[in-house]
């Protein structure tokens, strides 16, 4: 973690040197990104776990109400910046308010609960979670959200490999008889689903694929730039100005699509791997039942930055989870693991 803080601040001198871009418009355009002190703060403040747990409970109650106040308010738009506005094409209003990897962290949250206590209530708790993810109608969440899911799911109860099959056999037999109303949010994701795939077996290669083609091979400058980044781009800089008024506008091809290129390009080849080390170092921790939980967030996370850079917008999450684990690491290092608590 401090390795990716340096290797951020690294970035802004990065732009500065081979862009132009000055030291103050580097800063503002990278402070989102250095929230990442955040684990560091849980670091010295060491919060226990119930602690944790509230937080989360307690912040995705709070994202549920605003959400459906904004959907409530919609099309008036109560939250967010009104550039970023997005309709109901998908069947619902899409609000962009920020914080919605704490709905995915609270559902793995109940998840885990579930999956040790067996109680109805986090049966209940997770569902109702996995309901509210599928409204915000952003398909990389749900998608990822629901395999992770049904993978922790069929690993630690042998009934859901039953329920799962027979759901799939009963759905592969119903077939064409099943119809979903193009009006509703399922009917218009799946709609869309369908458009982008026919798109691409006429031969169109995926927006994503040419995305991540252009941002490893022709955005850098310099093999300087390739090994420690360009930067994050500010709209007042000349780097900013080749990114939103060349590559945007000229080539359709955004940073926001293709997370793992976004390192690369902010952060070079250093920042990539150091992200990816992270990444891969907590897949293959063993971790205790009751922590599970941040675990499945990061392998989420590791999902659903292919196609998207929710890693810069879920930088807070991210940190609680390694707090988690690395406060579990450390103890178990020390022999004074409490089972149930941290």
């Amino acid at each position: 973690m401090s390795l990716i803080i340096l290797s951020t601040l690294l970035s802004i001198l990065m732009a500065y040197l081979f862009w132009g871009q000055s030291i103050m418009l580097g800063y503002r355009a990278t402070a989102p990104f250095l929230a990442i002190i955040f684990y560091f703060y849980l670091l010295k403040v060491k919060p226990p776990l119930h602690m944790i747990e509230k937080f989360i409970w307690c912040f995705a109650f709070i994202y549920i109400i605003l959400w459906i106040y904004g959907v409530n308010k919609a099309p008036e738009i109560v939250f967010g910046d009104p550039d970023d506005y997005i309709g109901d094409a998908r069947g619902i209003y899409r609000l962009t308010i920020p914080g919605k990897c704490i709905l995915v962290l609270a559902f793995f949250l109940a998840l885990n609960k579930y999956g040790i206590t067996r109680k109805k209530v986090f049966l209940f708790l997770f569902a109702g979670l996995f309901i509210i993810i599928v409204l915000q109608v952003v398909r990389q969440i749900i998608f990822c959200t629901l395999l992770i899911g049904i993978y922790y799911l069929l690993k630690n109860n042998k009934r859901v490999w039953l329920y799962t099959f027979i759901i799939a056999v009963s759905l592969i037999a119903l077939g064409d008889n099943i119809k979903i109303s193009e009006e509703s949010v399922i009917g218009n994701l799946l709609s869309l689903t369908e458009s982008q795939i026919e798109y691409q077996q006429h031969g169109e290669e995926d927006i994503r694929i040419k995305e991540y083609v252009f941002f490893f091979t022709d955005f850098s400058k310099n093999f300087f730039t390739d090994l420690f980044g360009n930067g994050v781009p500010h709209s007042e800089s000349k780097l900013g100005y080749f990114y939103y008024y060349t590559v945007q506008e000229r080539y359709h091809y955004y940073l926001s699509d293709v997370g793992y290129a976004q390192m690369f390009v902010v952060t070079g080849a250093l920042g990539l791997i150091l992200y990816l080390y992270l990444f891969g170092k907590i897949l293959m921790q063993k971790v205790p039942s009751h922590i599970i939980f941040a675990k499945l967030f990061i392998i989420y996370q590791i999902f659903a930055n292919i196609a998207a850079s929710w890693y810069t917008h879920d930088i807070i999450c991210i940190c609680i989870c390694i707090y988690v684990l690395s406060i579990y690491s450390e103890r178990k290092k020390e022999k004074r693991i409490i089972p149930g608590k941290i």
